[in-house]
């Protein structure tokens, strides 16, 4: 590369009817000098493509930064929902077990009751069933040992008022 220094010291031949030395070496003056700003020029832009270069390959690894930061922040929300999703349907099959089993005690206790309620009203109906034919056997034998029909008739009457008033 030809330097300033090169143009400033180059040398020519005097020829006859040739060029101006004194005129060649002002232009040759005033082209190192263009020649200089040109190369400062030159390398002030050199240093700041080199710098711009840096600065690029700064935002590049940032932009992979943030890239990558994304790309994981959206991985995590994922997993975040697919988790969320695994509890909501472990909760929503434990209330479902939950409410089997509640409703299944409930029909369990249901059974219980109305076969109890079955047995009381069978008690219920032997238990009239032997008063009566005990009743009935008194009543035989108050006729067989003479009272009379009335003192019977009221005695049998108190005895059914006292038997409904057990049964309620």
């Amino acid at each position: 590369m030809l330097t300033p220094r090169d143009i400033h010291e180059a040398e020519f031949k005097v020829v006859w009817r040739g060029y101006s030395p004194q005129e060649v070496d002002e232009f040759l003056g005033k082209l190192v000098q263009k020649y200089e700003e040109l190369c400062q020029e030159n390398e002030s832009l050199k240093e700041s493509l080199k710098e711009l270069q840096t600065r690029l390959g700064e935002y590049s690894r940032m932009e992979l930064t943030i890239v990558d930061t994304l790309e994981t922040a959206k991985q995590t929300a994922e997993n975040l929902k697919a988790v969320a999703e695994r509890e909501r349907e472990a909760i929503l099959e434990e209330a479902r077990i939950r409410a089997e089993t509640i409703l299944q005690r409930a029909r369990e206790r249901a059974q219980e009751s109305l076969a109890r309620l079955e047995e009381l009203q069978r008690e219920g109906e032997s238990f009239r069933f032997r008063f009566r034919a005990l009743l009935e056997q008194y009543l035989a034998m108050l006729e067989d040992s003479g009272i009379g029909q009335e003192q019977l008739t009221k005695a049998l009457s108190e005895t059914e008022v006292a038997s409904a008033e057990e049964e309620q």
